[in-house]
């Protein structure tokens, strides 16, 4: 069973893996926030049908998912997850800059581009989320592994879409005209992930054409 001390063990041994949570907490947090945010923004600022909230924020985006993960499954199973979140970050970097372009400048018609770039970006975050930490463990440790992944995936998940919402309505208070700028919260910390596994990715391969493997 995990417990905290073995949590701390696992973190202190497996430098790599320590380094993937940490960039994990960072782009995941980034991620959580921008749905509920747009859950509110696209009703207080948009005005939009609610058909269309519901679309642009899940029907599309799940019907591209299952077109997506085919293409994202033969990447993973190619590459290692450092150079797979290295690539894979960017859509969800993309998506997020078009939806704060389209709430910021008031350009309704590109939330449909970056509600499809959400499909492709969560078709392949799925398929890293569930089976990216198996690079680090072997087949004994990758339940612990595992469970230590899904453990801080709950904490930012508890934590960060209730900051978003906060963000922009405090916002909202202090500086209604321009609120939807809150969007560039998870839009920064996306981006700061995504820079982060570029730099862990190359790393890697830098260590690994020095050991000659």
């Amino acid at each position: 069973r995990l417990s905290l001390a073995r949590l701390g063990r696992v973190l202190r041994a497996d430098r790599d893996f320590r380094h993937y949570i940490l960039a994990m907490m960072i782009f995941g947090s980034g991620n959580l926030m921008v749905i509920p945010m747009l859950v509110v923004m696209l009703t207080e600022r948009m005005r939009l049908a609610e058909s269309h909230q519901v679309l642009i924020t899940s029907g599309l985006p799940l019907l591209v998912l299952c077109f997506a993960v085919p293409g994202w499954a033969w990447l993973l199973d190619r590459w290692h997850i450092f150079s797979y979140r290295a690539v894979h970050s960017w859509t969800y970097v993309a998506s997020s800059a078009m939806f704060a372009t389209a709430l910021v400048g008031k350009q309704p018609s590109l939330l449909w581009p970056a509600s499809f770039l959400l499909g492709l970006a969560i078709g392949g975050g799925q398929l890293g989320w569930n089976i990216g930490h198996n690079d680090f463990s072997s087949d004994a440790s990758a339940a612990s592994y595992m469970a230590i992944h899904v453990s801080f995936t709950g904490l930012r998940g508890l934590v960060m879409p209730l900051a978003g919402v906060a963000f922009y309505q405090w916002l909202s208070g202090h500086w209604p005209a321009r609120s939807t700028v809150a969007l560039l919260l998870p839009l920064a910390l996306t981006t700061t992930g995504a820079i982060t596994f570029v730099c862990l990715a190359v790393a890697r391969k830098r260590r690994l054409a020095a050991t000659g493997v």
